[in-house]
């Protein structure tokens, strides 16, 4: 797929457990939906999200031929539907109360889950927005983090659940089975199969820095 310079306009959701989307990307084998060719993803990260671990896993994803993860620090995000790609922290059932109280479409952090991705499309089935909610306890657990937020990263670059539980997989086959696996330390060789399915490995690859767990 042609390599374009536009920025994919993307706002993440990730809450404790399992994730849920809007728009369900294509389903069997990994496979990659809706990829709309961009080499760049950015997106915004408040102060507290701005960790090692964090940044490690955005590189992880950055190294493997399909589009750069730039994340870009913010004094404030949040998971309303505005337009913007962030990420947002959140305890989980508190969040979902707290955004409901709003009355705005908005990403929420359940009971149960450690990370969510809800993603928007516009008429050409392309992702504009993608909003991620982390547990904001998973900032005390950087090893933890880092494997949630790589999961997440993969359903914003358009990757579905693999197939088969977290248990039954190897995080080196996989980090998108769900919930995200234990012991990830990047994308396995399915994910990078579905990338290139996406992206054909038009966008430049980059060296990932020793992965900050």
């Amino acid at each position: 797929m042609r390599c374009c310079p536009l920025v994919v306009s993307a706002i993440v959701a990730i809450v404790l457990g399992c994730d849920r989307r809007e728009t369900p990307l294509t389903a069997g084998g990994n496979d990659s939906g809706r990829a709309n060719g961009s080499c760049v993803v950015e997106l915004q990260i408040p102060v507290e999200a701005d960790l090692p671990s964090v940044h490690a896993a955005a590189a992880a994803w950055s190294a493997t031929g399909g589009p750069r993860v730039s994340l870009v620090r913010v004094g404030r995000t949040t998971s309303f539907e505005d337009g913007r790609s962030q990420v947002t922290l959140g305890v989980p059932g508190a969040h979902c109360k707290e955004v409901a109280t709003k009355g705005e479409s908005a990403t929420c952090l359940d009971h149960g889950q450690e990370g969510v991705t809800r993603q928007r499309l516009n008429q050409d089935d392309v992702v504009v927005e993608s909003d991620v909610v982390l547990d904001r306890r998973l900032l005390a657990h950087p090893a933890r983090l880092y494997e949630v937020w790589l999961h997440e990263l993969g359903h914003v670059l358009g990757l579905d659940h693999f197939p088969g539980r977290s248990e039954q997989i190897r995080p080196d086959v996989s980090v998108m089975t769900n919930p995200a696996p234990h012991g990830s330390t990047r994308p396995g060789t399915a994910d990078l199969r579905a990338l290139s399915r996406a992206y054909g490995g038009s966008c430049p690859t980059r060296k990932s820095p020793a992965a900050s767990r």
